[in-house]
């Protein structure tokens, strides 16, 4: 599997504000891994790949942390082949490990539509 089909193209760079939020916008390439065979009729992007790039763009793997627990997530809307999307998230330092807050939203041409949410807890690497 080549980066082009595991990860959406940047189409805004990352940027974080003031309080420490990272936005980026994503554009869904068709082509992507995810969407094969989930679903034949119409593809969506699969929820532990939108906790795949979560963890992406915290830097979880930068840091030395790992997955430990999926704490809470809500899927409001599916994200669909050839979307654009924001994902917003918050990286919470907690002793050893950390806590990742996250959403996406659909930009559509009536504004942003929210698709999902979660927090993730992470953990020291072993």
């Amino acid at each position: 599997m080549n980066d082009a089909e595991r990860w959406p193209e940047e189409i805004e760079l990352p940027r974080s504000d003031a309080s420490g939020e990272l936005t980026v916008v994503l554009r869904l390439q068709p082509g992507l891994l995810w969407f094969q065979g989930h679903f034949p009729v119409q593809p969506i992007a699969p929820g532990f790949a939108q906790i795949e790039w979560a963890l992406f763009y915290a830097g979880a793997r930068a840091r030395g942390l790992r997955l430990s627990e999926v704490g809470m997530i809500k899927f409001t809307r599916p994200l669909y082949p050839g979307e654009r999307v924001r994902l917003r998230l918050r990286l919470e330092p907690s002793g050893g490990g950390g806590v990742v807050r996250f959403s996406f939203a659909a930009l559509t041409a009536r504004g942003e539509v929210p698709c999902s949410r979660g927090r993730l807890v992470l953990c020291g690497a072993s």
